[in-house]
């Protein structure tokens, strides 16, 4: 028949028994925060390191972007000559025209009657035309050199661009 020592003793070693259970799932679980506390660590300085590429490339696109926009105003800006030179060309061809119109018809008026009045004249004259032409084409007369139609655009900004080189690698880490 057991005693009450015994019990006291039977007690003593369940308590033991339970305190070093407790221990061990104490440090159990003491490991396995570390593991979970460095696993946070770990995938925090990835977020952080990968965030800190995204942004990089960012700029990058930012800064491309702004010289991207500086070409475009450049080209906005000779499109605007050009379209203001060929309005200027229209204007001016409509008026040739104009102008051309009247001088043909008097033209022709005046040698219908130039060549009533002075035939012999006149065939000296066209002899004189077609031998002028014949020289022309043999030895055409130096052209003057033409002043710019316009004032240029600013040059636009020269790209300083330099691919970013990245290297990254997430940390691994192992829960276990």
């Amino acid at each position: 028949m057991p005693t009450q020592v015994d019990d006291i003793q039977a007690l003593i070693t369940d308590i033991k028994t339970n305190t070093k259970n407790t221990a061990d799932y104490t440090l159990a679980t003491s490991n396995n925060t570390l593991a979970l506390l460095f696993a946070c660590q770990s995938g925090f300085t990835n977020l952080a390191n990968g965030m800190q590429i995204q942004i990089s490339l960012q700029q990058q696109t930012n800064s491309l972007l702004f010289i991207n926009d500086k070409q475009n105003q450049l080209i906005i800006c000779w499109l605007k000559n050009i379209a203001e030179e060929l309005c200027k060309m229209l204007n001016l061809n409509k008026d040739q025209v104009e102008l051309q119109s009247e001088m043909s018809e008097a033209l022709t008026n005046i040698n219908s009657i130039i060549k009533m009045i002075h035939s012999k004249e006149a065939l000296e004259i066209i002899q004189l035309n077609n031998l002028q032409k014949q020289i022309e084409k043999c030895c055409p007369p130096e052209k003057s050199e033409r002043e710019p139609c316009f004032k240029p655009c600013d040059k636009s900004p020269d790209p300083d661009y330099k691919e970013l080189e990245i290297h990254w690698e997430p940390i691994k880490f192992d829960i276990g």
